[in-house]
């Protein structure tokens, strides 16, 4: 889908697949824009443990367990954006899924500011703050504590659908003093699926 203004809900790192992510639930960079990636899902063809194939939307039932059983309920055989799955698992399987596509954002703001380990107590209540009170689904943040160099660090990771000053005004904490490396800029949505990679 590369070259198309849609996408399906894929993972955050480009080699995670479209299918087992979505019956796995599977948040999504769009999230709090469109759901879980499990709630994109307009049907499945099954295979079910006695043999018999089924369409999913036909089964009230059926399309419960595709949308939020999770990956213990089967392996994807064949989806329309990435064919010849081969997971395989113990009570059904997924040969077919079909999935809504949403428009790719075209204005993207996102990367990484890493800050010592000492800034971690600060930035986790400015974490906790944004998450209690952002209501904007424009705004996301991952925080993390990784290696680098050897040593610890926080990392923070903003995602913002919009512009660098639309970013820095309702996040300015996230370029607080004291960071260590930014590695954020203006992204498309093909190097937004990739910026994960880095670290």
């Amino acid at each position: 889908m590369k070259d198309l203004p849609v996408t399906a809900l894929g993972g955050r790192l480009p080699f995670v697949g479209v299918g087992g992510f979505t019956i796995g639930g599977g948040m999504s960079y769009l999230m709090n824009h469109h759901g879980l990636a499990s709630d994109s899902i307009i049907d499945a063809q099954v295979v079910l443990a006695d043999g018999s194939i089924k369409w999913a939307k036909d089964d009230a039932d059926l399309m419960w367990v595709i949308r939020g059983a999770g990956y213990t309920v089967g392996g994807i055989t064949h989806c329309c954006f990435y064919p010849q799955f081969l997971l395989i698992d113990y009570y059904l399987v997924v040969t077919e899924l079909i999935v809504k596509a949403y428009p790719k954002p075209t204005e993207i703001f996102a990367g990484f500011v890493v800050y010592p380990i000492d800034k971690l107590e600060s930035i986790k209540q400015s974490v906790a703050n944004f998450t209690k009170t952002n209501t904007d689904p424009n705004l996301s943040l991952l925080l993390a504590v990784v290696p680098f160099n050897g040593d610890p660090v926080v990392l923070v990771n903003p995602i913002v659908f919009g512009t660098e000053s639309f970013a820095k005004s309702a996040l300015p904490w996230v370029w607080g003093p004291g960071s260590v490396m930014d590695t954020t800029a203006p992204l498309s949505w093909e190097q937004l699926q990739d910026m994960q990679c880095e670290f």
